[in-house]
Parts: C-alpha cells; sequence; structure tokens
C-alpha cells in the first residue's frame, strides 16, 4: 500500500500556525463546497485518498491538513479556528458542507455549532459526542505501550483500526505492511491525548445544518453508540450505519463515497430523525 500523493493548493497562517489545504478547483452550479476534516494521525492523502479525487471530480471540495502544535495542550477549538480559517480564505461568504471523520468528526460538529450559517449540510463519520470509559481504557493501553516504545503498538492500534472481518480476509503480509506505515510522532501523541479528553455535548444543541451521522457496525475506537448519540443530539440529524471498522475509508471506501455523495444530493430525501436502512450487498 502507498500514501495517495497530493499537493497542497495552498496555505492559511492563524497565529503561530500554518494550516495547509487541498482545493479541487471544480466548481458545480448550485452544489456547496465540501470541506473534508480528516482524523487522529491521519492527513488529507491518509484518509481521503480516495474520497478527495472522486468527490471533487463532480464539485469543489477542499481539505483541511490539520496543523498540531507540539510545544502546548491540543484542543477541539484550536482545530475547529483552523477549519473556519481554511473556510475564511478560501470560500469567504459561502455555505458550504464539512465532512468529518474521527477526530475530524468532533471538529466539524464543533464548526457547524459555531458557524449555523455558513455549515448548511454536515457528515459525521465514526465521530463521537463525548469520551467514554471505553475509550479510556482503550487509550490505557496505548499510553503503556508509547511510554516502553512496544513493539506491539502499532499491532494494538491496527488491530482496533480494523475490524475483525476485514483482518481475517487480508493476507499478513498486507496488514504487516499496513502497520509499517504508522507513524507515532509527538503530533499524533497530542491527538490521541486530545482524544481523551473530548466532549462537545454543550455544543451540538446549536446545530442546524442538515445532518448524517455515519456509524461503523464494528468500530472499537469510537464505538457505534457514539454516532448514535451524536444522532440523538443533533435535532435535524439522520443515521445510518455501516458494516466496517473505524477504518470506513480502508474497508469501505465506495460505499461511504456513495453515502455523502447521495446526501448531499438530495438532503430532504430522509426526514430529520430517520434511521436510514443499511446497504446490504
Amino acid at each position: 500500500m502507498e500514501t495517495v500523493q497530493l499537493v497542497p493548493a495552498g496555505t492559511v497562517t492563524l497565529g503561530d500556525l500554518t494550516v495547509a489545504y487541498y482545493d479541487s478547483g471544480t466548481e458545480a452550479p448550485d452544489t456547496d463546497p465540501i470541506v473534508l476534516v480528516h482524523g487522529s494521525a491521519g492527513s488529507t492523502a491518509e484518509h481521503f485518498g480516495f474520497l478527495f479525487p472522486l468527490l471533487g471530480a463532480r464539485r469543489r471540495v477542499i481539505s483541511v491538513d490539520l496543523c498540531v502544535p507540539v510545544d502546548r495542550d491540543l484542543s477541539v477549538e484550536l482545530l475547529q479556528q483552523q477549519v473556519e480559517a481554511v473556510i475564511d480564505e478560501v470560500l469567504p461568504s459561502r455555505p458550504v458542507t464539512v465532512v468529518g471523520y474521527s477526530l475530524g468528526a468532533v471538529v466539524a460538529a464543533a464548526v457547524a455549532a459555531a458557524r449555523p450559517a455558513t455549515v448548511r449540510q454536515l457528515v459525521l463519520v465514526a465521530g463521537w459526542l463525548r469520551t467514554d470509559n471505553e475509550q479510556v481504557l482503550f487509550n490505557s493501553v496505548l499510553w503503556e505501550l508509547l511510554g516502553s516504545r512496544s513493539p506491539k503498538l502499532a499491532v494494538h492500534l491496527f488491530g482496533n483500526f480494523l475490524s475483525g472481518e476485514f483482518l481475517a480476509a487480508q493476507p499478513m503480509e498486507l496488514l504487516e505492511e499496513m502497520m509499517q506505515m504508522g507513524r507515532f510522532d509527538e503530533t499524533v501523541v497530542r491527538q490521541f491525548e486530545l482524544n481523551e479528553r473530548v466532549d462537545i455535548s454543550d455544543r451540538v444543541e446549536a446545530i442546524t445544518a442538515q445532518t448524517l451521522v455515519i456509524g461503523c457496525r464494528h468500530d472499537r475506537m469510537a464505538p457505534v453508540r457514539q454516532s448514535l448519540q451524536l444522532f440523538g443530539a443533533i435535532e435535524n440529524a439522520r443515521f445510518t450505519e455501516v458494516d466496517s471498522g473505524h477504518a470506513i475509508f480502508i474497508e469501505r471506501p465506495a460505499e461511504a463515497l456513495r453515502l455523502i455523495e447521495h446526501f448531499t444530493a438530495r438532503p430532504d430525501q430522509y426526514p430529520a430523525g430517520s434511521v436510514i436502512p443499511a446497504h446490504r450487498p
């Protein structure tokens, strides 16, 4: 497996931070641009290498590479400000659709809550409302492996990132290659520290955007009950479930693309409060 090579379209400065972004440049009439926000330990290339070019073939797509400083604590607010700065720079005064994945879904929800006039549609993929005990316990093992520089760190992460069904179906050589691609530098540590402190429960009631919440049935990092909590907390939300682990863009990329394209093209097909039937191939 190789990481998709993408070239940033530009950068935005926010204080002492430089935030890179990607721009498909493809404008579509009567269609809001999409803003993508990646998750922990990821980037546009790592999490949206499949999604970005395919979505961008039909409409304008902006993807933000979040900047993670290592000289201070990370916060949802700091990441939210980065996304807002890119929107203000690249798409001023335009309504947008924001699609967030994992920690990026938390950030996307925060942006939508703060900018109801800007975010017209919202897609939250494998996100969560408030970190719970299961996630804290998962991270306690992570910190132990990080502290000891254990070679089993990648096994722990990828073994929980991917569903059991996916792991069982792959050749071990491919899984070993994927684990070798993992990076565990200080920026990743900062993001996992933030994952333990997430709580946006006091903000989501301010979200007015037409929202699709996508949960992953076998997710052990952001269990599907977390997506259901987001669905219940956001008034204008719909929910659907995909048969994958947390790594939906590895396990079910075409299905994720279909859900996002279908919802953003026909957001009124299902009323708020709907549970959209899961796709059964």
